[in-house]
This record gives structure tokens, C-alpha cells and sequence, in this order.
């Protein structure tokens, strides 16, 4: 299908339409464009080619109207030399009452797309003030590659998910939400970045390496979101951005977040600005949970900022960080706990406090931070200041005369290591794994 002039094909107020095994292109327009002044069901596209393409490959709606679709599937297509965004609704405007539903979008790829800083591989927008919802949105094994590469400005996520502009507080605007096992590499601010997220949400499982970006994922003003598995490395600042820029996870504002099993590399930052290049920035925070993360190599390994109420860092390791392994409250005074976590190495310290509040620290331990092991941070009295002796170089597992083994202090059934092994009350190991060979559950059968 070649749209001249005009889109490749559009329709309006259709439902149960497929497509499968076709080529779309279009020299002015968007590729398929689905509009409706209602409601819009039962909508396929699978085994197809998408190039050439001025406009948007896959349009839904307008900004205008009070458009509503429900079970959509988006599947196996191959995307490429895309002007503007891959998969797109335009903002659900103002006044919309309307709740999406059931919406797939699985093993497809995004090659050469974007022309503009203004265009994602996948862009799900809710305007300001309308009540929309979305539910049961599935996005999973998509890869992105080559996405807004060479942007001067801030360009937009890879895949987002946000009400726009973002509020003060959380609203359930997205529910249900899977973005999982899914690849991106080599794009300008590719990240995955959701926002207005309500439980359950998850963000798990997903490779995110060698980007230009603010952040690998990003999660704002959400509640009860789960951030966990995913394999982060190598995300350099944008240039164009000198403040809190090439993180792993930027977790701001949010509540009762699950953030485990991510391992977390080589986020190196701008060379002049300290507060860059983080493994994990989580800012005013409410009651989260961040455990069982590893993080290697990066200028600093966890930064908590301000707060509303205490998070809970526990059980994660950190290695080799250029600067500070922690960093907490370096802009406001409030005081999070530290359990179980191991950091060594840091290029500074191991643990600076700015703020005049104290961290409270429980059972962590500190080894070989070349200025000390605390910054303004009185030492918990329960921390090991020894090696903790890891199996070798690049291999932060524990050996078995280690004495993180068997050391940790119990925060809560939450628990499970990196590889999804269960901790057990009592023969808590420190840092992101417990070893099967020395821990034994309460039936006394060996864990594995």
C-alpha cells in the first residue's frame, strides 16, 4: 500500500480489521491511520513491513476527538526508515472519559525511526485533565534500534507511556501494564519511561545498553510499580543535559516501588558533574523497597535524594563505583535505611551523606573505598569494615569463608536474591546473592 499524498490507508469508526503480510508506505502522511468518534475494537496487524514512511508508521486518533480501542494487537512487524514514530495515539485530549483496552504489542522491530527529537518507537500520551484510562497493555519482545541517533536536543523515550504534562501527584492513568524482555541499543534518550502508573505495573526483563540518555528507564508520580531483571549498561549523558543524566533507573516521586534483580553497569556520567552517571536514582520516595540490585562500574552507585518516607535499600551490591557507591540526600535532609548491602571499592567514598540527617545503617559492609568507608555518616555499629571475598574478578558471588555469609539482618519476606533464590530468616547472606551451599531454609532441605 503506497499512500501518495495522502496516508497509506485510513479508517474511521472500523472495527475488526486485520492486516497481515503487507507493505505500508506513505510520502506525506502517516502509514495506517485508525480514527473513530467512539469506539474501535478487535484491530490486528501482524507480518508486516512498514518503510518509507513520512508521518507515523501506526496512527490511533485525534486529539480532538473522544476515541476509544480496544484489543489491539500489533505483532512480528518489521519497522524501518520511519520519519516519525513507530506506534502512536495522539494525545487523549481533555475531555475523554474513554478506558483503552487490551492492547499488544509483542515481538516487533524499530530500525531508523525518527526524523524530529519528538518521536518514539512506541508513544502511548494522556493529555492533562482528562480522566482516560488505559488497562491490560502488553509490550513485550520488541527491539529498538537506531532511534532519534545524532539528536542535538532532549528527544523523547523509546517506548512512554506518561500523562503529559506530568502531575503533582499520582493518577491511575495506566494499570496492567507488562513492558517486558524487550531490546534497546544505540538510540538518543532511548529509554523506557512510564508515568501515572498504577499497580500492578511492571517494567522487568529488559536489555538497555549503549545509549545516550537521561535514563535506561524511568518511572514518575506511580504507585506499587515493579522494576525488576532488567539488564542495564553503558548509558552515557545526553550532551545537551549536565544535571542528573546517564542513570540506570531515575525512580522520581513515586510510592511502594519494587525495584530487585537489575544489574546495573558502566553508567560513567558527564566528567564534570557528580550527580550523573548513576546505577539507581530514586527521589522522594515513599515506602519502596530497592533490593538485590547489582551495581558495577558506575560514577555512583545508588543516590537517594530527599524523601516523603523511608525506602529501604537492602541486599545490594556495589562495586567499583568512580565516586561515591552511595550518595544520599545530597539536596534535602532525610534519612533512609541501609540493610545487608556490600560496597566496595569506590573511587570516594563508600557511603557520603550531605545532608545533617544520618542513614540508618544495619549489617552492610564496606571494604576498600580509596577516602573511607563513611562521609559525614556515622558507621552503623552492626557494618563489617573487611573483605568480603568474592569469588573473583567479575564475580561478586561469595566465596565460602566469606563473612557476609550468614550476616544479614531480616527486613522483610519481600527478599529474593539475584537469580530469584528465596533469603530465609536468620541465614541472610549480604549483598545480591545467597549462596545455596550455606543456606538452609527452616525444613532443612538445601536451597538451589
Amino acid at each position: 500500500m503506497n499512500g501518495n499524498d495522502s496516508y497509506a490507508i485510513a479508517f474511521i469508526n472500523r472495527s475488526y480489521v486485520i492486516f497481515d503480510n503487507v507493505e505500508v508506505r506513505s510520502n506525506t502522511q502517516h502509514g495506517i491511520y485508525f480514527a473513530n468518534t467512539a469506539s474501535s475494537s478487535n484491530l490486528v496487524i501482524q507480518n508486516c513491513h512498514f518503510t518509507d514512511i513520512v508521518g507515523n508508521a501506526i496512527q490511533f486518533g485525534e486529539s480532538g476527538r473522544n476515541t476509544d480501542f480496544d484489543n489491539v494487537t500489533i505483532v512480528n512487524n518489521k519497522f524501518d526508515s520511519i520519519g516519525g514514530g513507530g506506534i502512536v495515539n495522539a494525545p487523549i485530549d481533555v475531555g475523554s472519559a474513554q478506558n483503552w483496552n487490551n492492547l499488544t504489542i509483542a515481538n516487533n522491530t524499530f530500525t531508523n525511526m525518527g526524523t524530529s527529537s519528538a518521536n518514539s518507537a512506541i508513544d502511548f500520551l494522556m493529555s492533562a485533565g482528562t480522566s482516560a484510562t488505559m488497562t491490560n497493555l502488553t509490550i513485550t519482545g520488541n527491539v529498538i534500534s537506531q532511534t532519534n541517533v545524532g539528536e542535538t536536543t532532549t528527544a523523547v523515550p523509546s517506548i512512554r507511556l506518561v500523562r503529559s504534562p506530568m502531575g503533582s501527584a499520582a493518577e491511575n492513568r495506566f494499570s496492567n501494564v507488562d513492558i517486558s524482555d524487550n531490546t534497546i541499543t544505540t538510540t538518543d534518550m532511548g529509554m523506557i519511561f512510564l508515568a501515572h502508573a498504577m499497580s500492578p505495573a511492571r517494567i522487568a526483563n529488559n536489555a538497555i545498553y549503549n545509549l545516550a540518555s537521561n535514563a535506561a528507564v524511568a518511572v514518575f508520580y506511580s504507585d506499587g510499580v515493579e522494576v525488576s531483571g532488567n539488564t542495564i549498561r553503558n548509558i552515557a549523558p545526553l550532551a545537551v543535559s549536565k544535571y542528573i543524566d546517564g542513570a540506570g533507573l531515575d525512580l522520581e516521586v513515586n510510592s511502594n516501588l519494587s525495584v530487585h534483580g537489575n544489574t546495573i553497569t558502566g553508567n560513567l556520567g558527564h566528567a564534570s558533574q557528580v550527580n550523573s552517571g548513576q546505577g539507581i536514582y530514586i527521589y522522594n520516595d515513599k515506602g519502596s523497597l530497592v533490593f538485590s540490585n547489582l551495581l558495577v562500574g558506575n560514577k555512583l552507585g545508588i543516590m537517594s535524594d530527599a524523601g516523603v518516607s523511608m525506602t529501604t535499600f537492602a541486599n545490594n551490591t556495589i562495586v567499583n563505583s568512580s565516586k561515591y557507591g552511595i550518595w544520599a540526600s545530597p539536596f534535602a535532609n532525610y534519612g533512609h535505611w541501609f540493610v545487608n548491602n556490600i560496597i566496595t571499592g569506590s573511587g570516594e567514598y563508600g557511603i557520603l551523606t550531605a545532608g545533617v540527617t544520618d542513614q540508618k545503617l544495619t549489617t552492610n559492609l564496606f571494604f576498600g573505598n580509596r577516602s573511607g568507608n563513611y562521609g559525614k555518616q556515622i558507621g552503623g555499629v552492626s557494618d563489617l569494615t573487611v573483605d568480603p571475598l568474592y569469588i573473583g574478578p567479575g564475580n561478586f558471588e561469595l566465596q565460602a569463608a566469606s563473612p557476609a555469609i550468614r550476616a544479614g539482618t531480616w527486613w522483610g519476606p519481600p527478599c529474593v536474591d539475584l537469580r530469584g533464590r528465596s533469603c530465609f530468616q536468620g541465614r541472610m547472606a549480604l549483598g545480591v546473592y545467597q549462596p545455596s551451599q550455606y543456606l538452609t531454609n527452616p525444613s532443612g532441605l538445601t536451597v538451589r
